[in-house]
């Protein structure tokens, strides 16, 4: 994964301004706009035929990462708390 993350970022037109990786999840902030967001997603899609992304994009200010639910304050910064799925059972 570490060759593939090299490759395909270094050979994107467009770069994030930030990703954090965790295992198989990454988180990504996009300072692009999405039309150029969807190109990127694309372009990592097209690098391998057995490795493909799903992406999820912040929906209101908020995004669901791993068990953190990341907000997105009115300044810019970002704030989080811990966030259950609805399947969670306790």
């Amino acid at each position: 994964m570490e060759e593939f993350e090299s490759k395909s970022l270094s050979s994107a037109i467009f770069k994030s301004k930030l990703s954090k990786i965790f295992l198989d999840n990454t988180c990504v902030i996009w300072h692009h706009g999405t039309d150029k967001l969807d190109l990127f997603f694309a372009h990592l899609n097209n690098q391998s035929k057995s490795i493909k992304f799903t992406m999820e994009k912040e929906v209101n200010g908020l995004l669901p990462f791993l068990d953190v639910l990341i907000s997105k304050k009115d300044d810019g910064s970002f704030s989080h708390q811990v966030f259950w799925k609805k399947t969670h059972t306790e």
